[in-house]
Formats: structure tokens, C-alpha cells, sequence
């Protein structure tokens, strides 16, 4: 009888063993979490996954401790403990950080998306240590953060420097085409932040999701002038125009002005390495105000003549001359076709540009039709 009771015992035992998931056992697992709902989560340790019967934070390293036992798609857990952290190993990422759209790393091993963003501004150079599960970066310490090295095809870059044009920023080495977010202007000689999507082909070009602006362009003299630089100055208009003109402060054409041969203007130029553009020039002194210079002729320098013509002298090739007289001095006026002026005796006219010498004589050659005109200009 008491046999007979002993094997009723142990049978009982096992039944209820058996109805425990695992068994007695309680094993442990520590790995990231990747996907999670209210009631179920999945944990990956770099090699291997297990679905927790508890709902976790995604993008989080848990250790956990229960029950396990054999799933249709994997093993699963009905955990007795759970607790955050714990040691895995970890895998390291080097890449430029980008958040438009999401948040990714762009790498030699392509674009990988991120599964949460990053303490860094856009455009940075990291190495961070993350877990790598089914396309998607779960970031777990970032290790290292820098600058952008330089303008990468396909790459995000951020990067300084002076607008040059509305089109186009110099970052002290490169002209960088640049298209600017839809309602952002770029101002010429403002020094500009950039940060964008690169494509490098014949030309740097960025197309730009930020243009902070940090000032301006260094200012210096304008005869000291480097490319990027603000040139000032006061400067004397050797020729003018309407958009073009040259100075006698700089050898390099001046875009973006208004004027005549012989003002005096106070400048602000960019100085953009080939040319210079003015950002904002003013007259100091009108031409008008020059003195007549009849009798004080200076080879090379820029001067004014008003007088009356004595004579016209006109070549078959339809250049020509004309002999204009002041008092006890005189002076030749040359004339080439292209101004499309032709004087006649008696005729008293104004003349601006430079005094040179013309078969021996004392001449004033003018650069365009607006540096000649009938009676006072």
C-alpha cells in the first residue's frame, strides 16, 4: 500500500514539473531592444533574438531572467525579472550624422538609418557604438563627434563662408554652388553657415536645409584686399558705367556700381578673387566739380578738359581729332568712331579721361560716348 502511494506521489511531481514553460530552470539574456508592443518585445544580442511577454522601451539594453521555451518563429521568455543596461557586446559606426526625414549616418557602408537621433547638430562626423538589427542603427554611446572634413558626393556637409553671389558662397578655397531652403536669400558679403546634401561634379554644389548667417566679410583697405575680404576705401573712377566700372585704387573690375569717369566714390567692395562687387558705393564728389585741367596736363592721369574747338580733323578710317583751346592752352581731343561724337568748329564741349600723348602732342583720350558732351557735363 505504501508502494503503491509513493508512485502516485511521483507522478503527480512530474505533471506539475511539466505544466512549468522551461521547466525549474530560469535563464538570463541581455540584448537590445528592437521592437515593442503593449504586451511583447524583442531583445537582440547581436546574433540571436528572444520575444520578452512584457512590453519594453524600443532603442534600450534590457537584461532579463525567466522561463524560455520554443516559439513557432524563435525562442520566447516569460520573464521573472527585468532590469535596464547590462554588458553586450557592440559594434562602432563612423559616418556623417543627418536628420531631415528621419535620422541617419552616412557611411561607407551606405546610408544607415538611425532608430533615434543623435546630440549633434546635422552635418557632424561621428563614431558611435550602436546595435545593428535588420537595416536600422540603434545607437548606444557616442564615442566621437568633429566638423565635416570636406564636400563628399552624396554626403551631408556643413560649412562656412562669404557670399559672392546669390548663387554661390567662397568657403576660403572652393566657389560652392549653392541652393538656398525655398524663401532664404543669400545676401552678398554676409558670412553664412551652410549645411546640406552635397553632389560634386564639374562644380561643388550643396543644396542647402540651413543658412544661418554670422556676420560679414572682414573688412580692410581696399588696396589690401583678399578674396572673401571687404575692401574701403575712397577711390577715383577711372571709367565709368552703368553696372561695370574701373577704379584707381584696384586693378580688378568693379560689378554692381553706377558711375561716371572722374567721380570720386566711397566704397565697400567684396573682393571675389577675379573681379570685385560693391556692396554699397556712393559718390563722394561729382566729376563736375573736377578742375578744368587744359593747363595742367599730366601724362597717365585722369583729368577734365572744357574748352572750344578750334578744329576737326576726321580720317577714313572715321577716326578723328579735334583741337580744343582754353585761353593760352590747348589741347587734342581724341575721337575714335565708337564714341559717335563729332564736333565742329566753335563748338565748346567737356572732356573726361586720360591725358597721353598723340604723335608727340599733348592729347586726352575718353573711354566712352558719356565722357564727352556739348556745353558742361
Amino acid at each position: 500500500m505504501k508502494r503503491v502511494v509513493l508512485v502516485v506521489v511521483v507522478l503527480l511531481s512530474l505533471v506539475a514539473l511539466s505544466l512549468i514553460p522551461g521547466g525549474s530552470e530560469q535563464s538570463v539574456y541581455t540584448g537590445m531592444c528592437v521592437k515593442s508592443g503593449d504586451n511583447y518585445a524583442v531583445l537582440f544580442n547581436g546574433s540571436s533574438t528572444i520575444l520578452i511577454t512584457r512590453g519594453l522601451e524600443t532603442g534600450r539594453i534590457y537584461t532579463v531572467k525567466g522561463h524560455v521555451k520554443d516559439g513557432e518563429s524563435g525562442p520566447i521568455m516569460r520573464p521573472t525579472s527585468i532590469s535596464q543596461g547590462g554588458s553586450m557586446k557592440l559594434e562602432e559606426f563612423r559616418g556623417v550624422y543627418w536628420s531631415r526625414n528621419g535620422w541617419y549616418l552616412f557611411s561607407k557602408r551606405g546610408k544607415l538609418r538611425l532608430a533615434g537621433p543623435l546630440n549633434v547638430t546635422p552635418a557632424t562626423e561621428v563614431i558611435l557604438e550602436g546595435v545593428y538589427y535588420n537595416g536600422i542603427v540603434y545607437p548606444v554611446r557616442l564615442l566621437s563627434k568633429s566638423p565635416t572634413r570636406g564636400p563628399r558626393n552624396g554626403f551631408p556637409w556643413m560649412f562656412e563662408g562669404v557670399v559672392f553671389s546669390r548663387r554661390t558662397v567662397w568657403n576660403g578655397s572652393d566657389r560652392v554652388t549653392v541652393y538656398p531652403p525655398h524663401g532664404t536669400e543669400l545676401v552678398i558679403g554676409t558670412h553664412v553657415r551652410v549645411t546640406g546634401m552635397v553632389r560634386v561634379g564639374a562644380r561643388i554644389t550643396v543644396y542647402a536645409s540651413n543658412v544661418s548667417v554670422l556676420g560679414y566679410a572682414p573688412e580692410v583697405p581696399i588696396e589690401a584686399t583678399k578674396t572673401g575680404e571687404m575692401g574701403t576705401g575712397s577711390c577715383l573712377v577711372l571709367r565709368g558705367g552703368d553696372g561695370l566700372i574701373k577704379l584707381n585704387c584696384t586693378n580688378l573690375s568693379v560689378y554692381g556700381a553706377k558711375a561716371n569717369t572722374g567721380d570720386l566714390l566711397k566704397v565697400r567692395v567684396l573682393n571675389r578673387g577675379t573681379s570685385m562687387i560693391c556692396v554699397r558705393c556712393t559718390v563722394l564728389k561729382s566729376r563736375r566739380e573736377m578742375p578744368n585741367g587744359i593747363c595742367s596736363w599730366r601724362e597717365g592721369k585722369l583729368g577734365k578738359v572744357h574748352g572750344t574747338v578750334e578744329w576737326v580733323k576726321r580720317y577714313a578710317s572715321g577716326f578723328g581729332i579735334a583741337n580744343v583751346t582754353n585761353g593760352e592752352c590747348s589741347i587734342l581731343v581724341k575721337l575714335p568712331s565708337s564714341l559717335g561724337f563729332t564736333p565742329s568748329k566753335g563748338d565748346v564741349i567737356t572732356v573726361y579721361g586720360e591725358f597721353v600723348l598723340y604723335r608727340g602732342v599733348r592729347s586726352i583720350q575718353p573711354a566712352m560716348k558719356r565722357d564727352v558732351c556739348y556745353g558742361r557735363c
